[in-house]
């Protein structure tokens, strides 16, 4: 700690600079916070003295500061190039058109149940196996193996009505597009599918059956269990992925274990084959007698139906390429038979880039900020190693403690962590790299066998589709954690905010309010609880988006933030008055109370942190003097930081725990004597700096018990200077008839002023005066009255009857009471006098004590405006300058000195 040097006696003189003089004088004025803090400063020959670990604490202080500012335009180059190379190489928005267009076409095109043209339903609408066959075979087929050209509807009635057949030809059912010339082949082919898309290899349908069949696992009353399983007649089948509410992509994604498949081949068969085979899985060939054949083209059926009561999960699937995009397509379309009878449908695409990170040209832009993005990585871990490294070179105790001490951090961790997924994500990259390339060589290998036979050719086929799964797992894997990076970069972004007090104000708010929001969390959590269980209780059999605690949670958090109509009218249909008591409780509990009091907490704390930013460094105002600080240090006119650090580094031999424990005394002459090159003024400001911040962090939090003394004390001063201006005014206008000044001329002339404090101390001098003429007077004739009396007395007493006698004891009564009326008089007129003269007084030296203190406020801001201009090391050490700005900007009055006109 810093320490003022005390002379040893009082006879020492005082240092030839007045700067300890003014630390004295600053040490009567401060409050006592501050004379604590500057009791223990010391001046060394004039010099200010800072401890060597208030300094450091400080220069430690402004070099994170900047280095967390400059991350933040980093931070943000790191988020640029990581969203370009994410964008480029998803090309999110090509997929969405692709797979909307096949989403599209299967959900309206698809169709079955015609009455003519129209189809009335489609895949939404199975709801049987026999919907199920009448969409594939109607719906499905003819939609994805276009065996021809279409034209419009009724076209060849409407022909026949205008035109003699026999004179026009039939329209053509193919085209031929001439881009190879004779080896065009006419369109449509035979798997191309929405025109600008090709079936590769074919479609597949694969199924999931229960795993046993028996009587056991029927549920019958247990009493009498013979009688119902008699009466029920067959096994039950149990469905182990049974999902009693609309699947997700999750359930969607994952077929585990299939046991019947069967394929359908367009690059072998017709499309009237491919009809046939789809006869076949429906009545598991039972007849081909009637069908003319003897060959059943259901691989799997073993003379039964191919989708019969034990199937818990049917897939149709199949992978298309677009080569205008070149983008491989997964379309699936699932069909969940629950054993309520419910049937779930729900159609899932997926797609992969042929050419996903591979180097191509496609790939340019993607690979060039995939590229900017690596460097920048490479360079935070370089950073953070070469930070781990100076660390356990100078460490003083084993290498694992002075990194758990030194270097453990959240803002070291968000660095890590991000670094982290980074390299996983890199080597995701890789990999989805490696395993698009095998995808490329197993779909040339599928292109060159269509000649092989069927079995070769439907293994390749077979070993297509896993490829692409392999692929899409990869690809769906380097997704998820491009997903996550961006979270990191959000920390990071955080981290750089608390740099720059302006932009931590969304930290500072969530920290302030951390403990109010935990408490307050409680309480919504329960009542949240305890509404969405009565909602699951009340409506969860009727209503599927009540059918459980998690959807009834979700279905709360929706009515909290908008206005769900729809939501309240699903309650309705059940109960309407149950649905309007649940629906008032929980909007007038949770929505009108309990969220409006959770942000009323977050705006509490956010007004008090956004108070006490407002008088903080602003950003530009950091970014300006970064700029200073670099220009002059191009100009050689200061010294970084980092090199005043490396500097006490280096001389604490690297033993930094005692080097910022150290008490040593800092003063401008040792420290431009221990930094090479360091100017005095930098010094001086910097040991100013420093010691201003460390007084700073002294200052204890203003309380309401302060402000409570500080106006008691001005309400107990105000309440005495009003009483006796009162008295003053009651005595004055009592005694004294002749016309007062008015206090307002006195206030604006000062000779005025003057001529009215001579005037009072003459009248004061001349009552006075008057009182004791008026006392001399008085005892005189008492005296002559008291001999006067008693010689006629004396003299008539002989001779009075007793009528004169009466009339002299009654004038000596009216005598004696006229005395006693003319002391009491006197002495009143005594005490009020003596009580104006010294309320007079005081009210003088009030008014000398405001024009005094006047002057020096008038002096001190002429002194600081003058200061602003000044240059020089003494200047800034006199007023307390800080590095940059303005006296004006830099404290208040109370934290000047005394100037006393020099």
């Amino acid at each position: 700690m810093v320490e003022i040097e005390r002379h040893k006696s009082s006879n020492s003189p005082c240092p030839p600079c007045h700067r300890p003089c003014v630390a004295q004088r600053r040490l009567r004025e401060d409050p006592p916070w501050r004379v604590h803090a500057m009791e223990k400063l010391r001046f060394r020959h004039g010099e200010l003295a800072v401890p060597q670990k208030a300094y450091l604490k400080w220069v430690k202080n402004q070099i994170d500061l900047e280095s967390a500012c400059l991350e933040l335009p980093f931070t943000i180059l790191l988020l640029l190039s990581f969203s370009a190379f994410a964008i480029f190489s998803l090309k999110q928005d090509t997929i969405f058109s692709v797979e909307h267009a096949i989403s599209e076409d299967i959900t309206h095109n698809a169709n079955f149940a015609f009455s003519e043209y129209m189809g009335h339903k489609n895949f939404e609408d199975v709801h049987s196996y026999a919907d199920f066959w009448s969409w594939l075979r109607l719906g499905f087929l003819p939609a994805v193996f276009q065996p021809a050209w279409t034209y419009s509807e009724r076209r060849p009635q409407d022909v026949a009505s205008v035109f003699d057949l026999n004179a026009v030809r039939e329209p053509n059912a193919t085209w031929q597009l001439n881009a190879l010339g004779s080896g065009s082949k006419p369109v449509p082919t035979a798997a191309e599918y929405l025109h600008f898309n090709r079936v590769v290899g074919g479609l597949r349908f694969r199924q999931q059956v229960a795993a046993s069949s028996s009587m056991g696992s029927c549920k019958f009353p247990s009493s009498n269990r013979g009688a119902f399983e008699r009466w029920y007649g067959k096994s039950c089948m149990p469905n182990v992925q049974e999902i009693a509410y609309p699947p997700e992509l999750a359930d969607a994604e994952v077929f585990n274990d299939p046991t019947k498949l069967e394929w359908m081949l367009p690059a072998l068969d017709s499309f009237e084959r491919i009809v046939e085979q789809a006869l076949d899985m429906e009545d598991g060939c039972s007849q081909l007698a009637a069908k003319n054949r003897s060959v059943c083209y259901c691989q799997s059926c073993d003379q039964w139906p191919w989708i019969r009561e034990d199937v818990q999960r049917l897939e149709v699937s199949m992978i298309t390429y677009n080569a205008h995009y070149g983008l491989l397509t997964y379309t699936g379309v699932h069909f969940w038979f629950l054993r309520g009878g419910r049937f779930h449908k729900r159609l899932e695409l997926t797609s992969v880039f042929v050419n996903s990170a591979q180097p191509v040209a496609e790939n340019t832009l993607a690979s060039a900020f995939s590229l900017i993005w690596a460097v920048l990585l490479l360079w935070v871990f370089i950073a953070e190693v070469r930070e781990i490294g100076q660390i356990v070179r100078n460490a003083d105790t084993s290498w694992y403690r002075a990194i758990l001490e030194e270097y453990i951090g959240f803002s070291n961790a968000v660095d890590w962590i991000s670094f982290i997924i980074a390299t996983v994500v890199a080597a995701i990259f890789v990999a989805l790299a490696i395993q698009t390339a095998q995808l490329q060589a197993t779909l040339r290998d599928l292109l060159l066998g269509a000649g092989n036979g069927r079995e070769a050719y439907m293994e390749l086929v077979k070993n297509f589709f896993a490829e692409y799964e392999a692929t899409y797992s990869q690809e769906s894997t380097y997704r998820l954690m491009l997903s996550a990076y961006p979270l990191m970069l959000i920390l990071r972004l955080l981290k750089s905010f608390d740099a720059q007090p302006r932009l931590a104000v969304i930290t500072e708010t969530l920290r302030e309010a951390s403990q109010d929001m935990l408490h307050f969390s409680l309480a919504l959590s329960a009542m949240v609880v305890c509404l969405c269980l009565d909602a699951v209780l009340l409506f969860g059999r009727d209503i599927e988006d009540l059918g459980n605690f998690w959807r009834a949670f979700h279905f709360a958090f929706r009515i909290i933030f908008s206005e769900d109509e729809e939501a309240f009218q699903k309650l309705e249909k059940v109960s309407r008055f149950t649905a309007y008591a649940w629906f008032t409780i929980f909007t007038v509990l949770l929505v009108i109370i309990l969220l409006n009091m959770l942000l009323a907490i977050i705006m509490d704390n956010y007004m008090i942190v956004k108070k006490r930013a407002q008088s903080l460094e602003s950003l530009p105002y950091q970014m300006s003097q970064m700029w200073r600080r670099w220009r002059m240090s191009r100009r050689k006119e200061r010294v970084k930081l980092d090199e005043i650090w490396a500097t006490f580094v280096e001389d604490a031999a690297y033993n930094r725990k005692a080097m910022c424990q150290s008490g040593r005394l800092i003063s401008p002459s040792f420290l431009m004597d221990m930094v090479p090159g360091i100017p005095s003024s930098q010094a001086e400001r910097t040991l100013v700096n420093s010691w201003m911040e460390h007084l700073k962090e002294l200052e204890p939090p203003f309380q309401v018990n302060d402000a409570h003394q500080l106006l008691s004390g001005m309400e107990a001063m105000t309440r005495k200077i009003r009483n006796g201006l009162f008295f003053a005014f009651d005595v004055v206008h009592y005694f004294d008839s002749r016309p007062a000044f008015m206090m307002s001329q006195v206030r604006d002339d000062e000779e005025a002023l003057a001529e009215f404090h001579r005037t009072a101390q003459q009248e004061v001098r001349e009552e006075e005066e008057a009182r004791a003429e008026f006392h001399r007077t008085a005892q005189e004739e008492e005296a002559d009255n008291e001999r006067s009396v008693v010689a006629f007395v004396e003299e008539q007493t002989a001779r009075l009857s007793a009528h004169v006698a009466d009339a002299l004891a009654q004038s000596m009564e009216v005598l004696e009471k006229r005395q006693a009326r003319i002391e009491e008089r006197e002495e009143s007129m005594s005490v009020a006098v003596r009580h104006m003269h010294g309320r007079l007084l005081q009210l003088q030296g009030d008014a000398k004590t405001v024009a005094r203190r006047l002057e020096k406020a008038l002096f001190i801001r002429q002194q600081i405006k003058k200061a602003s201009h000044m240059r020089g090391s003494k200047a800034k050490i006199i007023y307390g300058l800080p590095e940059t700005g303005s006296v004006a900007d830099s404290f208040p009055l109370p934290m000047l000195p005394h100037m006393d006109g020099k």
